[in-house]
């Protein structure tokens, strides 16, 4: 993929973040709320139950406006979020509620030389990596795949949510 691409469509995102912000929510839709919250919540129970002893490091890929960054900080993890979009990194910012671990970084995870500086940078690895609501968008996951194994702590956990129709969704409200 040309990095010509990737800089548009984070362009894109750039230019579009004030409207999904408000479209999403703070706090995530319908489908987010309840759907993805008690799946996130279950899938991620064992290792969330030792964030509360601060032992828990979270990287959020692609985070958005943050929503699922903030979920693993309200449970006690050191989240470190990342996104693309420069603007969609000071909206997620923007929401940081007392008491949350969570720092910010910009990262294009179509960017092999990107991942390459943090993998050096983060080199203690993450207990879990989450990418919400994203991966669909992502032009190219060769960057990502590459350096998810060193990424993941040795017991550590990737979980990619995806959106669903949401017919889906009104069929349970």
């Amino acid at each position: 993929m040309s990095t010509e691409i990737a800089r548009e469509a984070l362009s894109v995102w750039d230019d579009i973040a004030t409207f999904w912000d408000e479209s999403y929510s703070k706090d995530g839709n319908q489908y987010f709320k309840l759907l993805q919250v008690p799946s996130l919540e279950r899938l991620l129970g064992e290792k969330l139950a030792g964030a509360t002893a601060g032992k828990i490091r979270a990287l959020d890929l692609a985070t958005g406006n943050g929503v699922v960054a903030r979920l693993l900080a309200r449970h006690g993890a050191e989240v470190l979020a990342t996104d693309g979009s420069d603007n969609m990194l000071r909206i997620a910012a923007d929401y940081v509620e007392g008491g949350m671990n969570m720092k910010f970084r910009r990262l294009d995870v179509t960017s092999d030389e990107e991942f390459e500086r943090f993998v050096e940078e983060e080199a203690s690895g993450f207990d879990i990596i989450t990418i919400n609501m994203s991966i669909m968008d992502i032009a190219t996951l060769d960057p990502l795949a590459r350096a998810l194994p060193k990424l993941l702590t040795k017991d550590g956990m990737y979980v990619v949510s995806l959106t669903t129709h949401d017919a889906v969704l009104r069929t349970l409200l």
